[in-house]
């Protein structure tokens, strides 16, 4: 829950510009979405706000205020690479270079993730939430309590 000057807000991912419900499962995004609304009428939110990819069966009104940018992956690495500019590519040298890795992990690498994230967050000015995990999250669906 995050609170905002006379109004209190339940928000999938806050932190982040996209989440939402995440299934392909027209039921199981239903029971989500109530599961959801029982969570706003429980803690008498005034905002609901889920935030999708793409639109979906859920009958809410669309909110556009965030922009989700992607770039489609190449077959293979070195293409990838030749669309980018030499800048970019220089970038992209000297970390690998340095030993960067990425690694995809479950629940037992938010620790890790969460400590890289709060201090980037910290440093652009946006101090999180204490502890080691996010809370509960384009297109945005909105419910807004009237």
């Amino acid at each position: 829950m995050r609170r905002f000057p006379r109004r209190r807000s339940l928000v999938s991912l806050p932190f982040l510009d996209d989440g939402g419900i995440c299934t392909t499962d027209e039921q199981s995004r239903a029971q989500l979405y109530e599961a959801a609304c029982r969570l706003f009428e429980e803690q008498h939110a005034d905002v609901l706000e889920l935030r999708h990819r793409s639109s979906n069966d859920l009958d809410l009104p669309v909110h556009g205020s965030k922009v989700i940018l992607s770039l489609a992956l190449a077959e293979h690495p070195d293409t990838m690479r030749r669309r980018f500019d030499a800048k970019l590519r220089n970038q992209i040298r000297k970390a690998m270079k340095s030993g960067l890795t990425a690694v995809w992990s479950g629940r037992e690498g938010l620790v890790d993730f969460y400590e890289v994230f709060a201090a980037n967050m910290r440093d652009l000015g946006s101090q999180c939430t204490a502890g080691s995990s996010l809370p509960p999250s384009s297109t945005s669906l909105r419910r807004v309590r009237s």
